[in-house]
């Protein structure tokens, strides 16, 4: 994914990335006042693969601008981006070019199988948690071994934990909290009476409100 290049070089499967055949694909058409609409499009395009589920549309830019519609077969890996592409003139209605996964090389066949194994979308919901494991396992593991190290080398000890202290701790805590908490009901209760613009009835009830919790 990170060099399209040597993939290319080891597979000898050239122009797979996405909207990609390895050649420049244009109108040659003259233009008309009666261009192809895009339902148009879709419905020539799908006579060639009529099976197949439609994925996404690129629309023509300029005069030799074509469509680019793609399509996904039951025979591809890819879920989200599919390989199957029809190119449509803009102009006449012709197609200009095919790219059908079913008769891909193995190269090719192994490059269009590189982002569904990278994403884990390859193998469904339980591919993509195994992949999520696998990522965070690494980290899981960096972080444990450095804490082993730290323990072994004396730099991090096992302190005895005074659990009187820390209760003394959570009962002050949890005090201040409750008064805070009173404090923003007071001053809440203050704002409401002072505000005018506020719908009366709304009014009563955000007061009934801050007197229950008072």
């Amino acid at each position: 994914l990170s060099y399209p290049q040597v993939l290319t070089a080891l597979t000898g499967a050239s122009g797979m990335a996405h909207g990609e055949t390895g050649q420049v694909i244009i109108s040659t058409a003259d233009p008309t006042k009666h261009p192809t609409t895009l339902s148009g499009a879709v419905f020539i395009a799908r006579s060639t693969f009529p099976k197949a589920e439609l994925r996404r549309i690129a629309t023509p830019v300029g005069d030799t601008g074509v469509y680019r519609i793609n399509f996904r077969q039951s025979i591809e890996i890819n879920q989200r981006h599919p390989f199957t592409t029809v190119w449509v003139d803009h102009w006449s209605g012709q197609i200009k070019a095919l790219r059908d996964p079913a008769g891909f090389s193995n190269g090719e066949t192994l490059v269009t199988w590189v982002w569904p194994v990278h994403t884990g979308e390859a193998f469904g919901a339980k591919g993509r948690f195994l992949w999520f494991l696998a990522g965070i396992g690494l980290f899981v593991v960096y972080v444990t071994g450095l804490w082993l190290w730290l323990l072994r080398s004396g730099r991090l000890q096992d302190k005895a934990v005074n659990v009187l202290a820390l209760r003394s701790y959570g009962s002050y805590l949890k005090k201040n909290i409750w008064q805070f908490s009173l404090a923003l009901l007071h001053k809440a209760r203050y704002m409401i009476r002072h505000i005018n613009y506020v719908v009366p009835q709304y009014k009563r009830v955000l007061l009934k409100l801050c007197r229950r919790f008072m």
